[in-house]
């Protein structure tokens, strides 16, 4: 009431400063001189002055009285006036403190952990009931285990009916989201605010793929840095995947006297887990190649054995629903933290296959997120290998490899045995009776098999054939050594760079003939991911066939290998400079790959084991080979490599193949620039055979975005594709699940607050302090200069001209 009749007298009392008022303002009468008691005295004498003058005046007593009385009002009322009187209105200004709450955003939150703790396993019981309350929001049960996130929704939503409904009446409440950064979702100053937040919340899921709590905290405070914050609280299981120190952020909250208050999410034993990782499928394949998806399991926090079962399946173009190829049940024996697996199939047609890996839910699994891999895309090719197979003699070894590979549909074979008579009719479905003379002749096959040939046998036009058939066209190449001439007579001659070993000198006593006793094959870890001994569909059936195999007797030592040999199957049990000798090896010249056998008696698994098993090694040896001439039509120069999906920290390697002269025109290395989402930089390719015909390196990206490599304008003799790569971070919240007690009670401790249990969710009510402030604002406002003030002085000068004309004396 005050204020308003203020405001109408004096033309102020309305509006104010900002904030929350408590109650009206109060208002006091001021003098502006600064010496009110003087002024006071002055309007005494100044009123007496006034009554005074009219003590001698002849009209009658009453009206002198009064003319009297006006007069010293008027005198008193201009004393007061030369005195700068004014109203000063007074106002308790409440400014509200803000307390910060902070759900961590990150994946880690959607792990759903098996709880142990008696009251945990209450509190969850607890929630899980309907909460009753007018505008609550809520989480819907599931039937199944809350999610971290699910628990810390359901604690914020109880409470909104309960203590932070309360206490949002005396401060403000603002709510922050995020993993790495703190994101403001809204703020309340009422129950009815508070709730909408919660509830847009509560409906959101969690998508950071790392934490960093200290620097969410130095966040809210940089956010909140110009009002009084009277604590944060953080929801969270505190595991921080590499970030800022918790040091800063804790100093800069104790000098603002802020506290944190931290609530931790999850278990402190590692929960159980199951993921898929190291997923792979070969790029291309032949119709019935054994196409082997391989991968790791993963485990963490079993308690006893696990059985996991992987499904491979196809997603056909042109219908959605996926096709399941095949399954594998795994299992982990106690204490096994990985397991490979294998998923062998035979595809029955051409194309595209799209494939992709499901792991079966395990039950107390806390996360589905690992398991699935894919998309992984094979293509699938139907094509009938040509094959020129010379050899020197009918040894065993000849006969059954050149009968299997003329009954085979998918080959064709030109038999060229150098020691027949000169009217003896070749064998092969592609007859011939002279080696190539031309390149044209040459390019007309995909592979060349060597056997025990003398090289001179081979006329210098015919070793170029030869040479550019591999280095150039990218045709495969093998040889089966022998006891006469295959490896060690090639030791001195060209065509020695297309051996993936190296010969040595035979008269040197390492490389003496081995006695003639029997042995195994030991398949190196190449050797047993390699198509060559994939007779059955699971790896263990192989492994047990490989060593059921008819046992070798005879084997060709060689003094070393190449830079790009690749070990499939060695003896250890005879060793040369403290190595095994190696028994089967696979390389690479130029742009096509090569191939040395160090045994020429394979032909006793087909003796002893029947057609299958040894025709399907020597099927797919040829296909091995024939890859690099099938499958790498297209460009003179291509590059590619061998994954275009990785995480950040994850090598992946670059290839590039030079085809046909351009390799002379070749630099000594290749240098790519390498650009991305906000990263530039270079790689270097370095040859890993002679020739120039092909290069690798290893490209290791630690930003995730997407990538291209490709070398500068005009630096290669050719054009070639650009190179892309996606690099996306790894799930490091899911690396180590356990809640992290240590840095949240640390966080606590540093900056004056305390961890709480998530059963003891409410006692935050009688923790948190509340620092809002009250300030008490003044206005001074004048009252001398303002009309009011004239238009009373006026009025009392006009009703005293008045009496005084009533009185006779004007």
């Amino acid at each position: 009431m005050m204020d308003w009749i203020t405001h109408f007298i004096f033309g102020f009392g309305h509006g104010g400063p900002h904030g929350t008022a408590a109650g009206g303002p109060s208002y006091r009468w001021a003098i502006g001189s600064g010496h009110p008691w003087i002024a006071a005295g002055a309007m005494v004498l100044a009123a007496a002055l006034g009554w005074w003058s009219y003590r001698a005046q002849s009209a009658r007593p009453g009206l002198r009285r009064t003319m009297g009385a006006l007069r010293a009002v008027v005198l008193a009322a201009v004393v007061l006036l030369l005195a700068r009187p004014m109203l000063v209105a007074s106002r308790n200004i409440r400014t509200p403190a803000t307390v910060a709450i902070w759900l961590d955003h990150s994946l880690s939150m959607t792990l759903r952990d098996s709880y142990r703790n008696p009251s945990m396993v209450k509190l969850i019981a607890d929630l899980d009931r309907p909460t009753t309350g007018k505008g609550t929001a809520t989480v819907a049960p599931t039937g199944r285990r809350p999610s971290r996130y699910d628990i810390a929704g359901k604690l914020l939503a109880r409470a909104t009916v309960g203590w932070m409904g309360r206490m949002v009446k005396q401060q403000r409440v603002a709510i922050f989201t995020g993993a790495t950064h703190a994101r403001l979702l809204g703020e309340a100053s009422n129950r009815k605010e508070l709730r909408a937040i919660i509830h847009k919340l509560i409906e959101s899921r969690p998508t950071g793929r790392a934490t960093d709590v200290a620097r969410v905290v130095h966040g809210i405070l940089e956010a909140l840095h110009s009002r009084p914050v009277s604590a944060i609280l953080l929801l969270t299981d505190g595991r921080s995947t590499p970030g800022m120190p918790l040091g800063p952020a804790a100093r800069m909250a104790r000098r603002s006297a802020t506290p944190v208050f931290t609530v931790p999410l999850g278990t402190r034993h590692t929960p159980f887990n199951a993921s898929l990782a190291q997923v792979q499928a070969p790029r291309q394949a032949f119709v019935q190649d054994p196409v082997a998806v391989r991968g790791m399991i993963h485990v963490s926090g079993a308690r006893g054995a696990v059985n996991v079962r992987v499904r491979l399946l196809e997603s056909q173009a042109g219908n959605g629903k996926p096709v399941q190829l095949l399954s594998r049940n795994v299992r982990l024996k106690p204490g096994e933290s990985t397991a490979p697996f294998s998923l062998v199939f035979h595809p029955d047609k051409p194309g595209k296959y799209r494939l992709k890996v499901v792991m079966d839910h395990v039950p107390g699994q806390i996360t589905n997120r690992g398991n699935t891999a894919g998309p992984l895309v094979t293509r699938v090719v139907k094509a009938k290998i040509r094959v020129l197979y010379v050899d020197g003699y009918p040894r065993w070894e000849y006969r059954y490899l050149k009968n299997d590979l003329m009954r085979e549909k998918t080959t064709q074979i030109s038999c060229l045995l150098l020691s027949a008579d000169n009217n003896f009719a070749q064998e092969g479905n592609l007859p011939i009776n002279h080696f190539p003379d031309t390149q044209a002749q040459m390019d007309r096959y995909d592979v060349l098999l060597l056997g025990d040939v003398d090289p001179d046998y081979f006329s210098a036009a015919q070793v170029k054939l030869i040479l550019n058939f591999v280095g150039r066209a990218g045709g495969g190449f093998g040889m089966i050594a022998g006891r006469e001439y295959a490896p060690f007579a090639y030791r001195n001659t060209p065509l020695a760079r297309l051996l993936p070993i190296i010969p040595g000198n035979p008269a040197d006593p390492r490389l003496a003939p081995p006695p003639n006793r029997p042995f195994e094959l030991h398949l190196t870890a190449a050797g047993r991911a390699s198509p060559l001994f994939e007779f059955f569909s699971r790896e263990s059936e192989n492994l047990r066939q490989v060593a059921n195999l008819e046992p070798l007797y005879s084997f060709v030592p060689v003094a070393g290998l190449q830079p790009s040999a690749q070990v499939l199957a060695n003896l250890p049990s005879y060793r040369i400079d403290g190595r095994p000798v190696p028994l089967l090896v696979m390389g690479r010249y130029g742009a096509g790959r090569t191939m040395f056998s160090a045994i020429d008696n394979t032909w006793r698994w087909r003796y002893y084991h029947g057609g299958p098993l040894y025709k399907s090694y020597w099927l797919e040896m040829v296909r091995e080979l024939a890859r690099a001439r099938v499958f790498g039509a297209g460009g003179r120069i291509r590059m590619h490599s061998s994954s275009s999906r990785i995480t950040t920290g994850q090598s992946t390697r670059v290839y590039l193949t030079v085809r046909g002269a351009l390799a002379a025109q070749m630099p000594a290395t290749v240098r790519l620039a390498v650009s991305g989402e906000g990263a530039a930089g270079s790689m270097t390719l370095s040859p890993v055979s002679t020739g120039h015909h092909h290069y690798e390196g290893l490209f290791t990206p630690w930003s995730a975005g997407r990538f291209t490599l490709a070398p500068a304008a005009g630096a290669l003799p050719a054009a070639v594709h650009a190179l892309h790569i996606r690099v996306t971070r790894p799930d490091m919240e899911f690396d180590d699940p356990r809640v992290d007690f240590a840095a949240l009670r640390q966080m606590a401790m540093l900056t004056g607050g305390k961890m709480v249990a998530p059963a003891d969710f409410a006692s935050l009510q009688t923790l948190i302090p509340n620092r809002s402030q009250e300030t008490v604002t003044r206005r001074n406002h004048q009252i001398w200069n303002k009309p009011i003030a004239l238009i009373l002085l006026v009025a009392l000068l006009t009703v005293e001209w008045i009496v005084r004309k009533r009185a006779g004396l004007i």
